[in-house]
């Protein structure tokens, strides 16, 4: 008898120190990811959103600014500026905190390489422009080719790349603790199992050494349990009602800005650059089919922003009367343009 309880207490000794490290280490693992969430996985992705829209934005003050001809209004240059600086900005804090994969670090590279080339392209376009020269217009599709071709993809895959990470660490930090619950309960139920059977033995109601280590777990178990259930109500709720909806607008105003991009080089183009034959909507103008496939994603295939579309989601995703109203009035905008065929999958490569 001695010699087997020796056995047992050695075995729910190992149980119970299993038990504790598993919850030790569970636990840890949840409260770093969770943090990452907070101080660096969300905000990279809000730098690296930020990246995407300031791209796109200059991008349309820059073709703004042209159509305005010869010398552009001071409030679009300084809205360009505002924009590169934004860009510029956030790439250097994006690469100085970045340790995720190395295709976000190649992403940070090639869009700093880029952003003097197209800033060069730009100014190139403007001297011309204000000669009166027309070749101020190509240089101008020039720097939206690098733009639309190059700068905004590598951005886009910046962008994606970030928001994957911050889910990754939202589900890390909201996966249940499954070793550590299942070992505790294993853990209390053995101890209860041995005091149940000292207690048919020996008639020895408590043995208090057990009791104790029963209590002691059970607290455990308990804490575990019920702080995972809370934190990860609280995550479960700042995603709902946050990251989606952010994430939801950031898509819907890059794609407006890009719409615009692509409206004012319609009037650049003058229809000088159109889609070869042998491929979807050819010989019609690139800038317009573009146009029309940004604003078919914005506003859905019916063209309301209601049924579908980025504007639908947001308005959909919307949980307060200000922020729905402002999405609403949103979604029921009109793009200024209808001229030719409806809009084109936005899904749909030419």
């Amino acid at each position: 008898m001695p010699g087997g309880l020796r056995v047992v207490a050695g075995l729910l000794t190992v149980l119970i120190g299993a038990f504790g490290v598993a919850a030790s280490f569970q636990v840890a693992e949840r409260s770093d990811a969770a943090r990452d969430v907070l101080s660096r996985s969300q905000p990279l992705s809000a730098d690296a959103a930020a990246v995407y829209r300031s791209l796109a934005d200059a991008n349309t003050a820059a073709s703004s600014g042209f159509l305005a001809g010869g010398l552009e209004p001071a409030e679009v240059r300084e809205r360009y500026d505002r924009d590169i600086a934004t860009a510029s900005r956030k790439l250097v804090t994006a690469a100085a905190a970045t340790d995720g994969p190395a295709d976000s670090a190649a992403e940070i590279e090639e869009l700093s390489r880029l952003l003097p080339v197209y800033t060069a392209r730009i100014e190139a376009a403007r001297a011309n422009n204000r000669q009166g020269l027309p070749l101020g217009g190509a240089w101008l599709r020039n720097a939206n080719d690098l733009m639309q071709e190059e700068m905004l993809p590598a951005a886009e895959r910046l962008y994606q790349a970030e928001k994957e990470r911050l889910r990754t660490d939202y589900a890390t930090a909201q996966g249940f603790p499954w070793v550590a619950v299942g070992l505790g309960v294993l853990t209390v139920g053995a101890l209860g199992g041995v005091q149940h059977a000292l207690y048919r033995r020996t008639n020895r109601r408590f043995n208090v050494g057990l009791l104790g280590a029963t209590a002691a777990c059970g607290v455990l178990l308990v804490w575990v349990t019920a702080g995972h259930t809370l934190a990860s109500a609280g995550l479960s709720d700042s995603y709902e009602r946050g990251v989606r909806s952010l994430n939801v607008l950031n898509d819907a105003r890059i794609s407006a800005l890009k719409a615009r991009g692509g409206e004012n080089l319609t009037l650049v183009a003058r229809g000088a650059v159109t889609i070869p034959a042998g491929q979807k909507f050819a010989g019609q103008d690139s800038y317009d089919v573009a146009y029309r496939a940004e604003m078919a994603r914005l506003l859905g295939p019916e063209g309301d922003g209601r049924s579908g579309g980025l504007l639908g989601q947001a308005l959909e995703l919307a949980d307060d009367p200000a922020g729905g109203g402002r999405r609403g009035r949103g979604a029921a905008a009109r793009p200024l343009r209808r001229a030719g065929p409806p809009p084109p999958d936005p899904d749909a490569r030419p």
